[in-house]
């Protein structure tokens, strides 16, 4: 077979004979029907040839053959075949096909350009092939001593550029947030199991996960799961490996308010903490930032919008001391409706608003809008102070500095 596609490849017709070929791969090397034990690691070897193969046309050709790789990501892989799957360059090659979609359009099929439905059906057979790894540890138990070092890395590296997509979405905004959920859910679901925590203890994961911490896009439910993420991963991490992570730009200048730490640990620990007082004292880092001889020179205004802006416009905030001002965002619950939300805010002591101006009252509308649509809502933004009565009030905000 390996012969077939080579000469395919030179004379064309190489998509043709990928679905051929690929539709006698689907069932696996079926190892446990040979009658001679002596030939199964030849077959197994012809099957990991023949695999590397396919996907080294398919990759040519991704779109012709998506149906292809998309059989390969559902075959019966093995613990056995674990060898095979690093080999074959398969888990990369869908963190490539992935990479087609913008996030703008997943929810919408019929809009969905060509590549957007290939990005979607690479993420799918991810999805699977990464559960049927974490099924061989419920299968086989501790009693393999199999090691995941090169799965874990091209899953980790896989998940870790599919969160960075999710994270910089520019466009349909849900969307970005659904990609987002969806990266993080399956993050969690895997920290479970042997794999998920070899991939969690990678260096380039941990740096994304305390960056998404510190995003403010997030809602409370995603910082939940981030959180979690952060406590499994970051005892796995070894001396070495902190060195390696990069700390989001909110906690790149910490040793300074700290003494002079030096040590990563210590730093991540003390971004750690501050983050905690920042949600105890909304606006604490900026009083620091301000305080510090570092910070003398004036800054532009902070920008009102957390989760809107370019990119570009982001960074340079999060980068230079602000002048004090806060935004402040409420978020709903899913079960809750937006009134449920903004009656506390109408109601409680010193109100974001005076409701006798027609703008304010258009204030209130935009804010039920922005609820219903996307989970949360801009209260206001003034001079930095705690929003302690709406947290007694049961109100969830969340602020960018």
């Amino acid at each position: 077979m390996v012969e077939l596609l080579t000469a395919a490849a030179r004379v064309g017709g190489a998509t043709h004979l990928v679905s051929a070929v690929t539709s006698v791969l689907q069932h696996g090397p079926k190892v446990e029907e040979l009658t001679c034990g002596g030939m199964v690691n030849q077959v197994r070897e012809a099957f990991a040839e023949t695999m590397t193969s396919v996907v080294q046309l398919a990759s040519t050709y991704p779109i012709a053959c998506s149906n292809s790789i998309g059989l390969l990501c559902v075959i019966p892989y093995t613990r056995a075949e674990e060898r095979c799957l690093v080999r074959s360059g398969l888990v990369q090659l869908l963190d490539k096909l992935c990479s087609l979609s913008s996030y703008r359009d997943q929810s919408n099929t019929e809009t969905q350009t060509m590549k957007q439905r290939v990005s979607a059906m690479a993420w799918a057979g991810f999805q699977v092939l990464s559960n049927r790894c974490v099924m061989w540890e419920d299968e086989e138990g501790a009693a393999s001593a199999v090691e995941h070092s090169g799965l874990a890395r091209q899953v980790s590296a896989l998940l870790t550029n599919h969160l960075a997509r999710a994270t910089e979405c520019s466009g349909d905004e849900a969307a970005g947030t659904e990609a987002l959920q969806e990266v993080l859910s399956l993050l969690n679901n895997l920290s479970r199991s042997k794999l998920g925590k070899a991939i969690l203890s990678q260096p380039a994961c941990v740096s994304k996960l305390l960056s998404l911490l510190l995003d403010q896009r997030p809602s409370p439910k995603l910082v939940l799961i981030v959180l979690q993420l952060c406590r499994v991963a970051l005892p796995l991490i070894s001396a070495e490996d902190c060195e390696n992570i990069q700390l989001p730009c909110w906690g790149q200048d910490m040793h300074v308010f700290e003494g002079g730490i030096q040590d990563p640990a210590a730093r991540i620990a003390s971004l750690l903490l501050a983050k905690l007082g920042d949600y105890v004292v909304p606006g604490a880092q900026t009083a620091l930032s301000l305080a510090s001889p570092d910070h003398s020179q004036p800054s532009a205004p902070a920008s009102a919008a957390v989760h809107g802006g370019t990119g570009d416009r982001e960074r340079l905030e999060e980068t230079e001391a602000q002048d004090g001002r806060i935004a402040v965002y409420v978020h709903k619950r899913e079960d809750q409706s937006s009134h449920e939300v903004i009656q506390p805010l109408l109601s409680c002591d010193g109100r974001p608003f005076r409701l006798g101006s027609g703008a304010n009252m258009e204030k209130v509308v935009r804010m039920d809008r922005d609820l219903t649509r996307s989970g949360r809502a801009e209260v206001i933004t003034e001079d930095t102070y705690p929003p302690s009565n709406w947290l007694l009030s049961e109100t969830v905000p969340s602020k960018w500095m």
